[in-house]
């Protein structure tokens, strides 16, 4: 099976011991790493259309409504390939039957916050 990483940057899936940090919502390692598998961005990076309409100003702050259309830029599928993507084109993809696109899941953060790669990837 391929997969393609079609986010902007490389993804990191890191086999090692972790747990829930209930606090935020994502993962830390309570061990080194047993491997680490990098897959790279591929340079194909699709996107939700994305329409923007005016709501008012609140404090000097303009607000917006975003709307979200189709995706652009997506692979056609192709059999034994699953893509990478963010969960907002994933969910796009839902919609039209989509079953190829993938999500990093259960995300790893260092002492900073940053994530710094995932032990899992998901469906939608």
């Amino acid at each position: 099976m391929q997969i393609i990483n079609c986010t902007p940057h490389a993804v990191n899936i890191i086999n090692g011991e972790a747990e829930l940090d209930n606090r935020t919502r994502s993962w830390k390692l309570t061990a080194e790493p047993r491997s680490i598998q990098t897959i790279p961005a591929s340079g194909i990076c699709p996107r939700c259309q994305q329409t923007e309409v005016e709501q008012g100003i609140v404090n000097g702050i303009p607000l917006i409504t975003v709307e979200y259309g189709e995706i652009e830029g997506l692979p056609e599928p192709k059999p034994d390939t699953l893509y990478i993507v963010s969960a907002l084109v994933a969910n796009a993809g839902k919609q039209i039957g989509r079953t190829d696109l993938l999500i990093p899941a259960r995300l790893v953060r260092d002492e900073n916050g940053r994530i710094v790669g995932c032990l899992a990837l998901a469906g939608i």
